[in-house]
């Protein structure tokens, strides 16, 4: 059986008019998008299989661009589309998203400038294409000479996003012979093919540790709220014995539930880059990819802890044991004199306050135990994120972009 091709995915945004589609089409080598003076040309998202091999295929969606007045509809967009594509498999993650400016305005807008911090704090990998970048001796919107805009724009997003200036890619899509008869060569293209390959194993080591916090921590705060509102809903005036053992038995549940949610997500995600990037560096570094944890990395640490839920609820159903008994044996009482009556009024109002007692107690039992097991977990990712910092991602791609290169001559 042939095996499938190694796919990255990218992402292209940015407003609408800025050049993204005569990006795509330069990218390509052909015209795959209708381009248009300054208007809408994409619908939706529409997305091209760039093929940088025969075993490498780079899938570029470009989407449709920002409309004046639909800042937030098209911001919410981007997100869910991004949103999706990072709870599939890690084939179809987004590793490079490219936004595109236009040297023609000059602007970066604020609105702009937080979507791409946005981005950045979810760990992707953004490359910012600077478009019309052809004569730089003519004039932006911004009032200013194109290169003088350009340096503008550069120190602008680099200043207010954190991206670095190599990420940063001057680009002339479409070649241009200008009022001197001088003609301006496409360039920009071999940079933002170097700078996808690269951001393709910077996931690796920035996005995947990233994602296996996020599914902890996603868990532990959806199972700490399920087991807070089973303690709250439930009456302890009544039976308060099976009610208790009752909730206890949840509350295990609800931890083993937990434990192994949370274990399965992070060894699902440790398969899936593993044998990715084990495909990856088999074909351009021509090694095999080993990447192993600890063993077990993710170990069943539930079961402990469930026993110590059990032990503190058994303790809590001795002393209800022992309360009800007590009262029972005053009830019996064939002497019912005021001082037996008193104590009898005494216990069951002990009993009645107990109620509130139980639930706190359970809350504060439950609550040990959960947080517990979320320590253990996030100090068992802190081995991982520690062994994937730990290689050498440069050596990775600087290895591929060489083979390629060799390939080329």
């Amino acid at each position: 059986m042939q095996q499938s091709k190694i796919k990255t995915n990218v992402l292209i945004i940015g407003k609408s008019g800025v050049g993204k589609s005569s990006l795509l089409n330069y990218i390509f080598g052909k015209e795959l998008e209708k381009t248009g003076a300054g208007e809408p040309i994409s619908k939706g998202i529409n997305t091209h299989d760039y093929k940088y091999d025969d075993e490498f295929v780079i899938s570029i969606s470009d989407t449709e661009g920002l409309e004046p007045g639909e800042a937030e509809q098209w911001k919410n967009l981007i997100f869910k589309e991004v949103d999706s594509h990072d709870k599939k498999e890690i084939c179809e993650w987004f590793n490079t998203i490219i936004y595109c400016f236009s040297a023609n305005s000059g602007r970066v807008e604020d609105f702009e400038i937080n979507i791409i911090k946005e981005l950045l704090q979810e760990k992707n990998q953004v490359t910012v294409v600077i478009t019309n970048c052809d004569n730089e001796n003519d004039s932006s919107d911004a009032g200013m000479s194109k290169r003088e805009s350009i340096k503008a724009m550069i120190d602008r997003i680099t200043e207010k996003t954190g991206i670095a200036a190599a990420d940063v890619v001057p680009v002339c899509s479409v070649k241009k012979t200008l009022l001197n008869g001088k003609e301006v060569a496409p360039t920009g293209k071999e940079k933002i093919i170097t700078l996808i390959i690269e951001n393709l194993w910077k996931t690796f080591r920035e996005k995947i540790p990233f994602k296996l916090y996020q599914y902890e921590n996603n868990e532990y705060y959806g199972y700490a709220t399920r087991i807070s509102k089973v303690i709250k809903e439930t009456s302890f005036l009544f039976h308060k014995e099976k009610k208790v053992s009752d909730v206890g038995n949840r509350v295990s549940n609800f931890l083993q539930d937990y434990d192994e949610s949370v274990r399965n997500d992070v060894d699902s995600l440790i398969q899936e880059s593993s044998e990715y990037y084990h495909r990856l560096s088999k074909k351009y570094l021509n090694i095999s990819w080993k990447y192993y944890y600890d063993d077990p990395h993710m170990p069943q640490i539930s079961l402990e802890y469930i026993n110590k839920v059990n032990a503190d609820v058994d303790n809590i159903i001795e002393a209800l044991h022992k309360s009800n008994k007590k009262i029972y044996n005053l009830f019996i009482k064939e002497d019912v004199s005021k001082e037996v009556i008193k104590n009898l009024l005494f216990e069951i109002m002990k009993n009645v306050k107990r109620s509130k007692e139980i639930r706190k107690t359970l809350d504060g039992i439950a609550n040990k135990q959960i947080v517990e097991i979320h320590d253990r977990h996030i100090n068992a990712l802190r081995k991982v994120k520690e062994n994937i910092e730990a290689t050498n991602i440069e050596e990775c791609y600087t290895k591929q972009l060489e083979l390629k290169k060799g390939d080329s001559l």
